[in-house]
């Protein structure tokens, strides 16, 4: 092994749980290529579509889970990597034994268990300072490039780490025992569904900068720094809703002999004014660099009460990338729409109706990759010898592309009278006797 020669990766991040071309085996075997191993064939040969729409992988364990379509991973403890293209995907643990669970839901991050995450010392080779670095012992690692939007939860203790990307954090059933959780990394996209609990039945206590939502049966969650931030960028929360209570009215009963009584009898409640409950879009993809103003979707909100109106407003706009004009979702600045930079954008929309009832939803716009034309050529030498032999390289061209991972083909079409060839990248001698070096001398008289 040449150890002068690089990249490398860093020596904590040199193990089995990031690369099979590790030589620093530490736990169990990885039965797939790993986040880096994918990363760098991705850059190479560019990223294939795989399970590009929405997709639920539900987990059996933390090393066995399935899509519907095809099992993955194995019985016994092993590592592997789950790779997906795109669509809104979600994580169901909810089929998984009983156990203390770690699921990170970054791009890099490791689903495994509280006492296999880090559990396993190294000694990188070629580190002559003898640390000691730490990985999990076994576990599915989440690709590159793949965005996972939403997570059920399991019956045990999870500690969840949410991404970037709006998070949906579910499964959390009234009556039924949810271990104690806790949820950490979110942002104001993200919301914790608690649609099955009322929400006087949740104890809401404040421990530090933590929120802790005590559940019954032994459940509770943990939202680490709730309090860390203003209220306009916490973590959304949604509880069971109430239907509006009967009204009960008074009214005098007299009878033939004219004895009258008091009875209470029940009203239907007067119509009230429900909120908005969904919204929906036309379409969630936008080509990459549209023009300014460009439609990308048209919005509808479902609504209980029949013929409102509804007005829409941009909560998150994905710094600048979005505008709505009236109920239409556009484009703000096109420029920066680069699908190589981020190929989708989250936004936050909220519906209000004539009443002031509002909804808010989160949406996942994907940008569509165009093929745009190069933009420079070089050359990494611009000199050659005079009567060079033909066939001589003169030079390496390379092309400027902002997509990356395009591939390029060369066409002479000026050869300066049949000096000059191309042959694939390299610029050639194709006559070297037409390559004469001659001075011209000015002589003033």
């Amino acid at each position: 092994m040449d150890r002068n020669h690089g990249p490398f990766l860093p020596f904590n991040e040199d193990n089995t749980t990031n690369t099979v071309m590790s030589y620093n085996f530490a736990g169990k075997p990885a039965i797939t290529p790993m986040t880096y191993d994918i990363k760098a064939l991705q850059s190479i040969y560019g990223a294939r579509e795989y399970n590009h729409g929405d997709t639920t992988y539900s987990f059996e364990s933390v090393y066995g889970y399935t899509d519907v379509n095809e099992d993955y991973g194995a019985t016994k403890e092993i590592k592997q990597t789950l790779w997906d293209s795109g669509g809104v995907n979600t994580l169901d643990f909810s089929n998984l034994t009983p156990d203390k669970y770690y699921f990170d839901m970054n791009q890099g991050g490791i689903i495994t268990t509280q006492k296999a995450y880090n559990s396993i010392s190294y000694k990188a080779r070629t580190d002559d300072s003898g640390t000691e670095y730490f990985t999990s012992k076994f576990g599915t690692a989440i690709a590159f490039d793949t965005v996972i939007h939403n997570l059920i939860n399991s019956s045990s203790d999870d500690y969840i780490i949410a991404n970037s990307a709006a998070n949906i954090f579910s499964g959390y059933e009234f009556g039924i025992s949810t271990g104690d959780d806790i949820i950490e990394g979110w942002n104001y996209l993200d919301t914790l569904d608690l649609s099955n609990y009322a929400f006087d039945s949740v104890i809401q206590t404040q421990s530090g900068d933590d929120l802790i939502l005590g559940l019954g049966w032994d459940s509770s969650i943990t939202v680490k720094d709730y309090y860390a931030v203003s209220q306009s960028d916490r973590l959304n929360i949604t509880f069971e809703q109430e239907s509006p209570p009967p009204v009960w009215e008074k009214i005098i009963v007299r009878d033939t002999i004219n004895i009258s009584k008091v009875q209470d009898i029940q009203k239907e409640p007067k119509p009230t004014n429900t909120a908005p409950t969904d919204i929906s879009l036309s379409s969630n993809s936008v080509k990459e660099f549209s023009n300014n103003g460009t439609t990308i979707a048209t919005l509808n909100t479902n609504d209980v009460d029949a013929g409102d109106s509804h007005t829409y407003k941009l909560l998150h706009d994905a710094k600048g990338r979005f505008k709505i004009d009236g109920n239409q979702l556009k484009v703000k600045n096109g420029n920066l729409l680069d699908f190589d930079d981020n190929s989708s954008h989250d936004l936050k929309i909220r519906t209000t109706d004539s009443g002031g009832e509002s909804y808010d939803k989160t949406f996942t716009i994907d940008v569509l990759n165009q093929n745009l034309a190069p933009t420079d050529i070089s050359l990494d030498r611009n000199s050659v010898k005079e009567f060079s032999n033909n066939g001589t390289t003169i030079a390496r061209l390379n092309t400027n592309d902002v997509d990356a991972g395009d591939t390029h083909t060369y066409e002479l079409l000026d050869d300066a009278q049949g000096r000059f060839k191309i042959d694939g990248n390299q610029l050639k001698v194709k006559n070297g006797n037409l390559l004469e070096l001659i001075y011209k001398v000015d002589i003033k008289r």
